[in-house]
């Protein structure tokens, strides 16, 4: 017997946490007095871009959360 459960949650409110924190990050990077300029960032510094990126990757991770379960005689 085969058993999935598929995770179907709705994380569409995380998601706009995480824009407004991402658009808040890119100001204050991109915007600062005193702050680098793209290309210096684009060189030096991949951390706001990460900081930017990656909590999207893992609610989109999250979403696609797939569970599978696959029962034999043995148990």
């Amino acid at each position: 017997m085969e058993f999935e459960e598929k995770q179907q949650l709705n994380l569409w409110w995380l998601y706009i946490l995480i824009g407004v924190d991402a658009i808040m990050v890119g100001s204050i990077v991109l915007f600062d007095k005193g702050g680098m300029n793209f290309q210096d960032l684009k060189q030096a510094y991949f951390a706001p871009i990460w900081a930017i990126l990656l909590p999207f990757l893992i609610v989109y991770l999250i979403q696609k959360n797939v569970l599978t379960l696959k029962i034999n005689q043995d148990g």
